[in-house]
């Protein structure tokens, strides 16, 4: 329980309350509804989160991107549960850096780099 009495349950309350179309309270100044598909988006999903069924071991697999983005891209890393995405070791055990942290910093250089979503100045 080291992680989960931290969780911030307010994004979850926040996500279902804005889905669900609130624009009341802290959420008042929401507007738009489609602004994640108008910028790369990065999934990252831990493959044994569902029940541990998906392989243990192995490099991450490349799903369908979660939209129409050039640099949007989704995968999943075999092994992990959510917890792993915040505190799996820097090196693998099987030598190679740990592919969240790594997933992530190259996905926020190649957007940076090609001046896209809010990392940039031009728009979609």
């Amino acid at each position: 329980g080291f992680i989960e009495q931290y969780f911030p349950t307010q994004i979850n309350t926040d996500l279902t309350a804005a889905a669900a179309g609130s624009r009341s309270g802290t959420l008042a100044n929401l507007q738009y509804s489609d602004g994640i598909d108008l910028h790369p988006e990065l999934v990252i999903t831990a493959g044994n989160s569902q029940g541990n069924i998906g392989p243990a071991t192995g490099v991450p697999i490349v799903d369908p991107p979660p939209n129409a983005q050039p640099l949007s891209r989704a995968i999943t890393i075999p092994g992990y549960t959510h917890l792993d995405v915040l505190t799996a070791a820097r090196v693998q055990n099987n030598g190679l850096p740990e592919p969240v942290s790594a997933n992530v910093a190259s996905f926020m250089l190649q957007v940076a780099r090609n001046g896209r979503g809010a990392l940039g100045s031009a728009g979609p």
